[in-house]
């Protein structure tokens, strides 16, 4: 092996070391004559093998595979490429050359793939051989653009081209051939990630799916402030390699980022440094990229046994070119529907049994996880758009096209319309008519399905790990490839509907075939989801200058931002000290977005329209405020303290309403707080309204979004009185049947007992001893239902007592704002003093309204039903017991899945969704008549009762870890 070679060899990464080494090794035959003969239309081309001529003849009909298989079977060629180079030698003179083109009645369909030697059969090639195949192109012999190319049909490069001298000129080669080329100046204004947020800035405006990011040229001096896992991003890296997970808290990481900003001598970005660090070519205009990490990310299951994994989402996109009638160049743009859904090796919340592997729970690139984990099972974490959006629907009742699709649809259209001008500028002496690009653009989402930008992959993987993956991108190219022959945009909507109804037998999984749901949709200029005028291209004006910067205390800060908004102007505001309760603000023009430059490390919220809540201190909209800004991951003493008397506020002492907007939010804060702390372990927090706002549809909200949800201010004893001694008068010698079992013990038996009312008035509020019973603790409560009178045979231990049932007309609970859809199943009235009911769930939705005393309500969600285990024969009360759910995983279980405790007082009211798991507590007074409580329930479905509708709604709203409990035990919990 020469020098020469084994040079380049040691410079290229794996795989091409083995493909390089493969064609030094074993050789393949050299082509040395190729004969045209004219009259015959066929070729004799000569290989040489051991020092040998030997021929091979073909024509335009000729299966050139089998012949070229044939001959290298026959000639003991051991190459795995040889049948491939045969039959393109073959290919190229039979459909390529200007001497074979003359024999075609109708000019052959040609392409050619444009690369480095050593990918000369590039695995990335592969799906595109099939797709080329199958619309009736004949590929020429790889290598770079060549002067006989002029009715070449494609081109498809390997890589992309960037303006240099060399650059021009393959530009001029490309454009001269008259054919489709997948490539132009400028791919790298979006693909380097530096590049891509310099661009998006230009756009002045909010950009949401972006986490807190610096160039690491930008960033402040006090950056050892910060804690908290971050990325630090290396632009122009590709397969995962220019990224790495850093502790900012941690000097070795933070070395790592100063190293990568200042990128002098001591660092070349042309080799995989001892941190891991895959370095590009040194570029002085580059910067490297600290990206806040988002938290929590939204997590799924791969397959069945799986861990709860974190993944990343690509959308595939085409981009055009059209000239205008003044020969102007456009853009359009179109995205697929396809997706390349990616899952990290490890579960979110696991541990790796080697530490060093640690990073691949939170990385998702898939040749990264396979080049690090050689227990990586590609196959079974891929998925694509159709699984992902049928999965999302199933676990978390999330319609993807409707609630998701529109936002990832508006990122996309602002990251392309953020650098069309430098494109197009960049191509200005080039005609861009026969150009496209083949990107995708990837994603991650929070646990409130919130889309945030990774990066647009501009050289996007064609090569396949087989099942799934290869499908889904032999749709992607096919119908990529199916538009490239348009020549408007009426017409590639047109083609694109022709090609994604195509039954293609190459494009199958299991036998399926591969027709779409819809390939690709316009984006630009036609997509209507947003409105176009506030999505035109950015110019570049000179901006207002905002007012100054103005220190403000807790105190002062609302009336600030009042004195904005009375000089039409709107108020920018920081939060620069959790422990102060100190901000930076300022009023700005409208229309403009807050800078940076109040604090050199937190970000400002923007605030259009002043309201107190906003300022209200342990409310979710100043929750909110804290951890858009960052100041959560100071790591000062004193901020972290601040944090937590934040976290106590929102929820423990629960300041504030919370509507069901606020739900994402506080889940997100949530978290924060419970990561803050060590061992902190806040419970998640009800909605909570008023009844006025229930009233107006505000409980409908949380109906939908399945959250329970508190409703304070009713006025239950305005409609009668419900004192025990009021009703022991009214319905004294009423018979009734009370409900006994044992208060402490698990699963108890229910067993009545008749009496009067009054009787039942006098045990349950003064106690009684049960002769000769086993109870240890005794509960007596009294039941009045409905249910046999809606026509329900389950248990009504009081059908005949009429006159008490009638206490259901002034329970005062609207049925109409659970929302349309629900109607009553039936009501039921409980009233005693100091009992509890133990933990249950209930397969309706419900509305407990208390109407006399008070009561407090326990609840953890359907998640939680590992560790309740509930009995299905015995009203699905506990089978653990109270000892088994203190300790291990399932205390743990609990602990992440509580909604805590509220109190309800007369006239509140709580809902509680349907499988959320809950329990009720009346407290036992000293004084006795003070424990008294009278509630009542309202249970409501959808639908006929136990029909398929509500079944159907019932199975959509449970949750994954109930469903595999539910196939776990082999029977349906609800």
């Amino acid at each position: 092996m020469s020098s020469l070679k084994l040079s380049l060899l040691l410079r290229l990464n794996p795989l091409n070391q083995l493909l390089l080494l493969l064609l030094l090794l074993f050789p393949t035959p050299t082509s040395s004559n190729t004969v045209f003969n004219n009259s015959t239309r066929t070729i004799t081309t000569s290989f040489v093998l051991n020092g040998e001529d030997v021929t091979l003849s073909a024509s335009a009909s000729t299966d050139l595979l089998a012949l070229a298989e044939e001959f290298c079977t026959a000639n003991n060629i051991a190459n795995s490429h040889c049948s491939l180079h045969v039959k393109l030698e073959l290919s190229e003179a039979l459909f390529c050359s200007p001497t074979s083109k003359a024999w075609h009645d109708t000019p052959p369909n040609t392409y050619r793939f444009v690369h480095s030697p050593v990918h000369y059969d590039s695995e990335e090639f592969e799906l595109l051989r099939e797709t080329f195949e199958h619309f009736g192109y004949h590929e020429c012999e790889p290598g770079e653009p060549r002067a006989t190319d002029e009715d070449l049909n494609f081109t498809w490069s390997l890589g992309h081209v960037q303006k240099t001298t060399l650059g021009e000129d393959f530009m001029r080669r490309l454009v001269s051939s008259n054919g489709k080329f997948n490539t132009f100046f400028g791919t790298k204004v979006l693909g380097n990630k530096d590049n891509m947020l310099k661009q998006l800035s230009k756009l002045n405006r909010d950009l949401p799916y972006l986490p807190r990011t610096f160039l690491t040229s930008e960033m402040p001096k006090n950056l050892g402030d910060l804690r908290g896992t971050w990325l630090l991003k290396i632009p122009d890296v590709e397969l995962g390699g220019g990224i790495k997970i850093v502790d900012l808290g941690n000097d070795r990481d933070r070395e790592l980022i100063r190293r990568c900003h200042f990128n002098d001598e001591n660092i070349s970005r042309t080799y995989v440094d001892a941190n891991g660090i895959q370095w590009g070519e040194k570029d002085s205009t580059m910067s490297c990229v600290l990206q806040g990490y988002v938290a929590p990310p939204l997590l799924m299951r791969p397959f069945p046994a799986s861990e709860l994994k974190k993944f990343s989402a690509g959308i595939y996109v085409h981009v055009g070119f059209f000239e205008d009638s003044n020969g102007k160049s456009e853009m359009n743009v179109f995205v697929h529907d396809e997706m390349l859904v990616l899952f990290a090796s490890f579960g979110y919340h696991g541990k790796p049994s080697d530490p060093s592997l640690d990073s691949l729970r939170h990385l998702t690139n898939g040749l990264l996880n396979q080049r690090l984990n050689p227990d990586y099972d590609e196959l079974s974490h891929v998925w694509n758009g159709t699984y992902f959006r049928k999965e999302l629907k199933r676990v978390h009742n999330v319609d993807y096209i409707a609630e998701v699709k529109p936002r990832v649809f508006k990122i996309i259209r602002e990251v392309f319309k953020s650098g069309v001008n430098d494109i197009l500028d960049l191509n200005a002496d080039h005609s861009l008519v026969n150009s496209f690009g083949y990107f995708r653009v990837d994603f991650l989402f929070d646990q409130a399905f919130n889309p945030y930008l990774l990066e647009v992959e501009i050289v996007p993987s064609t090569g396949s790990i087989g099942g799934i993956d290869g499908m889904l991108k032999r749709r992607v190219m096919h119908d990529t490839i199916g538009i490239l022959s348009a020549n408007s945009i009426e017409e590639k909507i047109r083609l694109n509907e022709i090609r994604n109804a195509e039954e293609i037998s190459y494009v199958s999984e299991e036998g399926r075939s591969g027709r779409g749901t819809g390939g690709f949709e316009c984006l630009i200029p036609c997509w209507n989801g947003i409105d176009d005028d506030d999505y035109d291209d950015y110019e570049e004006e000179e901006e207002e200058e905002p007012g100054p910067v103005h220190i403000l205390t807790f105190d002062d800060v609302f009336s600030k931002c009042n004195e904005c908004t009375e000089q039409n102007l709107e108020f920018c505001v920081t939060p620069s000290s959790l422990f102060n309760r100190e901000f930076q603000g300022r009023c700005q023009p409208k229309g403009t977005l807050c800078k940076h430059d109040m604090h050199p490390l937190y970000d400002s919220t923007l605030v259009k329209k002043c309201d107190a809540s906003q300022f209200e201190y342990g409310s979710v909209a100043f929750g909110k405020m804290v951890v858009d800004s960052g100041l959560i991951y100071n790591v000062n003493e004193e901020e972290v303290r601040g944090m937590k008397d934040l976290c106590s506020s929102v929820f423990l002492e629960k300041t504030g309403y919370v509507y069901a907007s606020d739900v994402p939010e506080l889940s997100r804060l949530l978290y924060f707080c419970n990561t803050n702390e060590p061992h902190a372990t806040y419970p998640n927090r009800y909605g909570e309204i008023s009844l006025t706002d229930a009233m107006n549809g505000k409980l409908e909200e949380f109906v939908r979004l399945n959250y329970p949800a508190v409703i304070r201010g009713g006025s239950s004893q305005a409609l009668r009185d419900w004192d025990h001694k009021a009703l022991a008068e009214e319905f004294r010698e009423e018979h009734v049947n009370a409900l006994i079992f044992d208060g402490a013990e698990d699963g108890s038996e229910i067993s009545a007992a008749g009496m009067t009312f009054a009787e039942f008035c006098e045990y349950s509020v003064n106690g009684f001893e049960a002769e000769d019973s086993p109870l240890t603790n005794p509960v007596i409560y009294l039941l009045l239902t409905t249910r046999r009178l809606q026509g329900n045979v389950a248990m009504d231990p009081n059908p005949s007592a009429e006159k008490l049932i009638h206490l259901l007309n002034f329970v005062g609970f609207e049925d109409s704002v659970m929302g349309p859809g629900l109607k009553e199943a039936w009501s039921n009235i409980r009233m005693g003093a100091g009992y509890d009911y133990p933990v249950h769930i209930d397969c309706f939705e419900n509305v407990l309204v208390q109407l006399s005393g008070r009561k407090r309500v326990k609840l953890w969600s359907p998640s939680s039903i590992e560790a309740w285990k509930p009995m299905l024969n015995h009203k699905h009360w506990p089978g653990t017991t109270e000892e088994e759910r203190r300790r291990g995983h399932l205390k743990t279980l609990l602990d992440d899945e509580r909604f805590g405790e509220t109190t309800l007082s007369a006239g509140d009211a709580v809902y509680i969704p349907s499988m959320y798991f809950h329990s009720v507590h009346v407290d036992k007074d000293s004084k006795g008549g003070d424990s008294w409580s009278v509630s009542a329930n309202r249970y409501y479905y959808e639908g006929e009762v136990g029909g398929g509708d509500w079944l159907q709604t019932m199975h959509a709203k449970k949750k994954e870890e109930f469903k595999m409990y539910e196939a776990k035990v082999g029977k349906k919990v609800c």
